[in-house]
C-alpha cells in the first residue's frame, strides 16, 4: 500500500513535490501550477509556499500495484486520442488536455465515454461530437480523482476506449457552387444577398474554394443547366436557395430530385425545415431554406459540416436530430 507523509515546510527542503501546487489569484484571473511536481523545494520558496497557505509537503512511497496521477493522464490520454488530435507533452495539475489538429468536426464515441467516466476514478469532460473546431482547440482533458490510483483500475479504463474515442475529421469537400434561383432574383427585381452571405461562411468557417456562382429563374430547364455546369467545373457539393418550400412555383426541390441518385426532402429542425439533399454520385446537391441561410443558426449548420467531411448521414441520423431541433 502506498504511504504518504506529511512534512513542515521548513523540514522539506531539498525535497521533491509529488503533485502541483496551484496560485488562485481571481484579481488577476490567474488559476495555474506555481510549483510543478518534480520541483525541488528550495529555501526561497517557503515564504511563497505559505502566502499560498501551505504550511506542509506531502511524500508519497507507491507500492508496485498503484500509479501515480500524472502518469496515469499520459497512459489514459494515450488510449483516449483518435486520428486528428495531438496531446500535453506533460501534464499541468494531473491533467492532460487533447487537441486538434487541424480545423475540422469532433468525433467522439459517447457510449464508451459514459463507460470510462462510470469507472468514476478517471475522469475524461469532452465538447460534444459533431462541434466545428480551430487549429489547436481543445478538445478533451483528462485526469484521475485523486493523487494516485490502482494500475488495475487504469487498466480498465484503457481497454474501455483502446484504440481511441476522441478524433477530429478534416473537411475534404472543399469546392463549392452556389446557385440562387428565382425570377426576383434572376431579373433583378431584388438584390442576391444569398450568395454574398453564404460565400462568405462557407469560406470562414469551413475555408471552402467557390468554384462557381449562378443565378437562373424558376424555371426547371435552366436550374438544371446551372447545376451540370458546376458539376462539369468540379464542384463537389453544390448550394441552392429558393424554390424549396410548398408553394406551386417552387421547382428547385423537384429539380434535385429529379437529377439524384438518392435524394431526401425535409428534416425536423427549424429555421430551415425544408432543407433537402440529393446525390450525383459523390457530388452533394443541398436545397436550402432562405431560413437557413439568414438565421444566426439553422438546420444547415448541423447538415453542412458532415457533408463536408465527407460523411452521408443515414436518414434515422437525420431524424434523431429532431431531439434539441428548436434552434
Amino acid at each position: 500500500m502506498s504511504r504518504i507523509e506529511k512534512i513542515k515546510i521548513e523540514q522539506a527542503i531539498g525535497k521533491t513535490l509529488i503533485h502541483d501546487i496551484t496560485l488562485i489569484d481571481i484579481k488577476q484571473k490567474l488559476k495555474g501550477p506555481i510549483f510543478r511536481k518534480g520541483h525541488i523545494i528550495q529555501e526561497q520558496d517557503i515564504e511563497k509556499f505559505k502566502q499560498l497557505g501551505k504550511e506542509h509537503v506531502y511524500t508519497i512511497n507507491l507500492s508496485a500495484g498503484e500509479i501515480h496521477e500524472d502518469d496515469a493522464a499520459i497512459e489514459l490520454a494515450k488510449s483516449l486520442m483518435g486520428k486528428g488530435t495531438y496531446r500535453d507533452e506533460y501534464p499541468s495539475e494531473g491533467k492532460i488536455n487533447i487537441y486538434a489538429c487541424f480545423k475540422g468536426l469532433t468525433k467522439i464515441n459517447r457510449e464508451k465515454l459514459l463507460q470510462f467516466n462510470l469507472l468514476k476514478i478517471p475522469s475524461c469532460p469532452t465538447l460534444v461530437s459533431n462541434k466545428i473546431v480551430k487549429k489547436g482547440q481543445k478538445i478533451a482533458s483528462v485526469r484521475i480523482i485523486g493523487l494516485y490510483t490502482l494500475k488495475k483500475t487504469i487498466e480498465r479504463a484503457r481497454k474501455i476506449v483502446e484504440g481511441g474515442i476522441i478524433s477530429v475529421k478534416p473537411f475534404l469537400k472543399e469546392k463549392i457552387g452556389i446557385i440562387a434561383t428565382g425570377n426576383e432574383v434572376f431579373y433583378k427585381k431584388i438584390e442576391d444577398t444569398f450568395t454574398p452571405r453564404l460565400k462568405e461562411r462557407l469560406m470562414k468557417t469551413y475555408d471552402s474554394k467557390i468554384l462557381y456562382t449562378s443565378k437562373a429563374p424558376d424555371k426547371k430547364d435552366l436550374i438544371k443547366k446551372e447545376i451540370e455546369r458546376a458539376v462539369h467545373i468540379g464542384c463537389e457539393v453544390i448550394l441552392i436557395t429558393a424554390g424549396t418550400s410548398v408553394d406551386p412555383d417552387d421547382v428547385t426541390f423537384k429539380v434535385i430530385r429529379e437529377m439524384s441518385e438518392d435524394f431526401s426532402r425535409g428534416v425536423p429542425l427549424q429555421p430551415g425545415n425544408y432543407l433537402s439533399v440529393g446525390y450525383i454520385k459523390d457530388i452533394v446537391i443541398l436545397g436550402v431554406p432562405a431560413g437557413a441561410v439568414y438565421s444566426s443558426k439553422s438546420s444547415l449548420d448541423f447538415i453542412l459540416p458532415r457533408i463536408l467531411t465527407g460523411e452521408k448521414m443515414s436518414k434515422r441520423e437525420i431524424y434523431e436530430l429532431g431531439y434539441g431541433g428548436l434552434l
